[in-house]
């Protein structure tokens, strides 16, 4: 009999070895922590423009698809100013026609000056020649040089106008400054108009909505968050001693506290280049008297694989992960 129990002792204890070889190996194998949580971009929801709220189609915690309304601003006060941009461009093209007509005519004045000067310049060298021979008195050649002078006078200040109407001008009418600036100001009248409305740029589900209609929101003003649908990860936090063995593309199965027994594929999508603790405001000091060496963990990005009867993800939910390092890395 008491064989039989040492025999019996002999067993329990070699089996409690061979499972505890097993489990180291499959350790090794198969690295795993539940030091994991589950994660997504977050968004938050503000507007490009301030005002009061007039339509809110939305409640807390709703699934929104990309493109549906959210909730609409009070847009009258940006039609206003929509339409004031407009009349001041139409002012401002209005203007520049007139100042391109003002060119064209000062172009025309200048032609007209420089024929006048080429007829004065002529005639007065005529007198010139006509005073030499006694043919006519010198009173008419002086009479000639002041018309001639006159006319340069005359063709210089019409030169002078050109200048002015086409530093007016600008290169051309749509390099004018006013017609940008205006043109400009309509573009911005009319993206403030738009963003009244208020649209979601993806797919997600939105969180706590406290506001209602009635309410005056500024610029930029942070209103709800929305969590998008279409990317979730786990970071788990690995020990520095599992990081060897711990490569890009590897499967890894992830299993959700709120989901016990359903397994979910993931695959490691990158590892930190330093551990939390170095990313903190308060990095741990070890050059202390009283330093105690700790085993140090890498945050590790998984991304989660999207399948069929994937259960309904929620961020933040506690998880638990393991690699496998035996088969060859994936690509999904």
């Amino acid at each position: 009999m008491k064989i039989l129990k040492q025999a019996v002792l002999l067993i329990i204890v070699i089996a409690v070895i061979v499972a505890g070889w097993f489990y180291w190996q499959h350790g090794l194998l198969y690295p795993s922590t539940d030091d994991a949580y589950l994660k997504a971009n977050v968004i938050q929801i503000a507007p490009q423009v301030s005002g009061r709220i007039v339509e809110l189609d939305v409640i807390a915690h709703q699934k929104v698809s990309k493109g549906q309304l959210l909730l609409k601003i009070d847009p009258l006060p940006y039609q206003y100013a929509l339409e004031q941009a407009r009349a001041a461009y139409d002012l401002a093209t209005k203007q520049v026609s007139v100042q391109a007509a003002n060119v064209v005519s000062a172009r025309s004045n200048v032609m007209r000056a420089q024929a006048a000067l080429t007829d004065a310049n002529s005639h007065a060298k005529r007198m010139g020649l006509l005073v030499k021979k006694g043919l006519v008195n010198k009173d008419e050649s002086e009479h000639a040089d002041s018309v001639r002078r006159q006319s340069q006078a005359a063709m210089d200040a019409t030169k002078s106008e050109l200048k002015k109407a086409i530093k007016a001008l600008g290169k051309n009418s749509v390099d004018n400054a006013d017609i940008r600036k205006a043109a400009a100001m309509l573009a911005q009248a009319k993206y403030d108009l738009d963003n009244t409305s208020i649209i979601a740029r993806s797919s997600g589900v939105l969180g706590d909505v406290d506001i209602r209609v009635g309410n005056i929101v500024r610029s930029n003003q942070p209103l709800f968050p929305m969590v998008e649908d279409h990317e979730f990860w786990i970071e788990a936090n690995f020990k520095e001693t599992d990081l060897q063995r711990i490569k890009l593309g590897q499967a890894v199965t992830i299993e959700l506290d709120m989901y016990p027994g359903t397994l979910i594929e993931g695959i490691i999508e990158s590892v930190s280049p330093a551990s939390g603790a170095s990313f903190s405001l308060l990095p741990p000091e070890n050059a202390t008297g009283n330093w105690v060496k700790v085993t140090q963990r890498f945050p590790v990005r998984i991304r989660v694989v999207k399948s069929e009867g994937l259960p309904e993800l929620r961020i933040g939910s506690s998880a638990s992960v393991a690699v496998d390092t035996v088969n060859a890395v994936i690509n999904k």
